[in-house]
């Protein structure tokens, strides 16, 4: 709905403008609203690079990194997303 929209657009500023304190905020919200949201990201991520379409996973990739910045897949996944452009 549109406080899922809210949630993820606080999330993207807050990480964009290094306000750590809104971010984790934020992504404590993201997580709890869709438990299920980190599985779907990656996942559509992970597809959209197998495509060739590194825009899109670079975008799905930026709310992965915003929420769980220190998750082991998301990290991996930011390799390989970063690996692709070469």
């Amino acid at each position: 709905g549109s406080g899922d929209q809210c949630v993820g657009i606080r999330l993207r500023l807050a990480s964009r403008h290094g306000d750590q304190a809104t971010r984790a905020q934020a992504a404590s919200k993201a997580a709890a609203l869709d438990p299920q949201l980190k599985g779907a990201q990656l996942d559509g991520a992970r597809e959209s690079l197998a495509s060739g379409d590194r825009a899109s996973a670079l975008g799905l990739l930026e709310i992965l990194r915003a929420v769980w910045p220190r998750d082991l897949e998301v990290l991996e996944l930011a390799r390989k997303v970063d690996d692709s452009s070469n």
